[in-house]
């Protein structure tokens, strides 16, 4: 059986075997001391019947698991071929055990391939007409502007219909900020909450704020912390469509995005 799964994909036949696989080696050992037990009993009366010496009699009666084994050896000082012969026995109801478990497994198999992916830039107006838009502007009326204004407001409001929304760019000393991640199901699961929006769009973070960046080198990679909240640059994230697998794999793609940073500076007098 390991010799025909060897090698082949992951299939639900081969999700059985190793599920059944666990379970013999946990019912190896007790399995193994229910066989083993009345063996050594068998032996110990065959040989009081032909004739044996209580030392051996004594250490075939009470060795009934490994530890006892090696506890006879050690207290009663007696080494013999039977001694050898059962420690070497009882030795095989551990290995047994993790023989079954270890004799399968899965191991990943990396396939890079291509696949054809987008990505909406976030540009303005007019380069997004230049890109998505281009020869429909003759359709639209009048109106067509102030539409798109109500529908952005639309979106911008519904953004913040989501649990997460509630500790982003939260202040961490408040009172109710251990409680609200608390209801999120914890900062892991706050944070990969946080990740994408209501329309599973992918958010960017503020580069700025995360824990690896350095303003020496902006340009650097910067690693984003599964585990803690992370302040991204805005509540809408970046629609990426294509680039996904039907089969379990990880997808990664290089995109562009902007966002503008505001800090203050000295407090002057504007009349002047």
């Amino acid at each position: 059986m390991m010799g025909y799964l060897h090698g082949t994909t992951q299939s639900s036949f081969g999700d059985r075997v190793l599920e059944v696989l666990r379970v013999a080696s946990a019912l190896w050992p007790i399995l193994f001391a229910a066989v083993l037990e009345p063996l050594l009993k068998t032996i110990a009366l065959l040989r009081a019947e032909r004739g044996s010496t209580l030392g051996s009699l004594e250490f075939l009666l009470t060795s009934q698991t490994t530890a006892s084994a090696l506890k006879n050896i050690l207290t009663m000082g007696w080494i013999g071929s039977w001694a050898i012969g059962v420690i070497a026995i009882w030795s095989l109801s551990p290995l047994g055990g993790q023989a079954a478990l270890r004799s399968l497994g899965l191991q990943q198999n990396p396939i890079f391939i291509k696949t054809p992916a987008t990505y909406y830039l976030g540009n303005n107006r007019s380069q997004v007409f230049q890109y998505y838009r281009a020869g429909a502007s003759v359709f639209f009326g009048a109106s067509a502007g102030a539409s798109l204004i109500s529908d952005m407001r639309t979106i911008l409001s519904t953004s913040f219909s989501t649990q997460d929304i509630m500790v982003s760019h939260a202040n961490t000393s408040s009172p109710h900020y251990n409680e609200t991640i608390a209801d999120l199901g914890g900062k892991c699961e706050a944070s990969r909450s946080g990740r994408r929006d209501l329309w599973r769009n992918v958010r960017i973070p503020f580069l700025e704020l995360l824990p690896g960046y350095d303003s020496g080198d902006p340009h650097a990679w910067v690693s984003v912390p599964e585990d803690e909240i992370v302040p991204y640059a805005s509540l809408i994230g970046l629609p990426i469509r294509g680039g996904s697998f039907e089969r379990p794999g990880n997808s990664s793609m290089t995109v562009h995005f902007h966002y503008q940073t505001l800090s203050c500076g000295n407090a002057f007098n504007g009349s002047e």
